[in-house]
Order: C-alpha cells, then structure tokens, then sequence
C-alpha cells in the first residue's frame, strides 16, 4: 500500500498543525463501504434517450489514532492524523425518457495498524505505531448508475421548467 509523502493535519489538545507522512504498514484489512449517492440526481423529462459523460467527484481520505507519542520529544506529539484528497471518474450515463439517474458508489476502506513516519513543518520527524482507516488506494471505487421512473415532485419541476410544453429538461439538453 503506498502512503507516502501524503499531506495531512495532525491534532492533539492544542490544536492542528499541518504535516507530511507515510505509513509502513503491519496489517491490514480491506472491505467496502456500503454504497452512497455520488452528486446529484438527474432526470429525462425529454422524449429521447440519453446519453451523456458527467464528472464523478470522489473524496480519497482517511484517518489515523495513537495511542503513544514517538520520538523526538522536541516534536509535537499528536493525537489523530486525518488526511484527504478529492479524485474525479469521468462516467458515461444511458438515461431513457421518463427516468432518474443517480450514481451509487462503494469506498474501499482499509484499516489495520502501522508504523506512521511524520514530519511536521518545522522538520521534526516522530515516529508512531498507529491504527488506521483509510480508503485504500490500490483498489478504485465501485460505481453503479441507478434509475428510477421520474417522481411526481420531478415531473412537476420538469412541467414548471418547460415554457409551454417544447423545451424539453435533462442534462446537456437544450431547444
């Protein structure tokens, strides 16, 4: 698993400090998270199918706990390290007319123990077995494109966004 020269912010009952780290891991264990709506729903209130690519934002982080400060004693000795990054899927949609379409995603989590190196910004490093969980960055998200029939709530957006009744409504859809 490669954690190194990750950015993240440490704590301790002072506060937070920014810090760079790597993690030479001991164990560890990986399952995925239940799935999760990713971004917004979109419907077809056109008469066509559709078929479009959108951006899929995905937030890559996670979070360490130590029970025992390191060395040297110079260097702050913190409490919990949390870290994240956000990381973009492009995905192409299929939308039939008088559907919603939402992405379901499922975060790999990975969790276990390890030897946590971290430098803080005055260049102090301490070294700390820690406990971890952290989206596992040798696996990628599991992405589903679900869909629905249009709601009624949906259907009377879509009728109020229409003047008359020619603009159709849906994503890249205009005229």
């Amino acid at each position: 698993m490669p954690l190194t020269d990750v950015t993240g912010t440490c704590q301790d009952s002072e506060g937070s400090w920014p810090v760079t780290f790597s993690v030479e891991v001991t164990q560890s264990s990986i399952q995925y998270a239940p799935a999760k709506v990713i971004g917004e729903v979109h419907p077809n209130g056109t008469r066509n199918a559709l078929e479009y690519q959108r951006p899929v934002p995905m937030i890559v982080g996670g979070s360490a706990a130590f029970a025992a400060a390191g060395q040297p004693a110079s260097a702050r000795q913190p409490a919990t390290l949390t870290w994240s990054t956000t990381t973009t899927r492009t995905i192409t949609e299929r939308l039939q007319p008088g559907e919603s379409s939402w992405i379901e995603g499922q975060e790999p989590r990975l969790t276990g123990t390890g030897t946590f190196t971290i430098t803080d910004q005055d260049g102090n490093k301490v070294v700390i077995q820690g406990v971890f969980e952290c989206t596992d960055p040798d696996k990628s998200y599991r992405l589903y494109q679900r869909t629905a029939p249009l709601t009624a709530t949906e259907m009377e957006q879509i009728r109020q966004q229409r003047p008359g009744a020619s603009t159709p409504a849906g994503p890249g859809v205009t005229g």
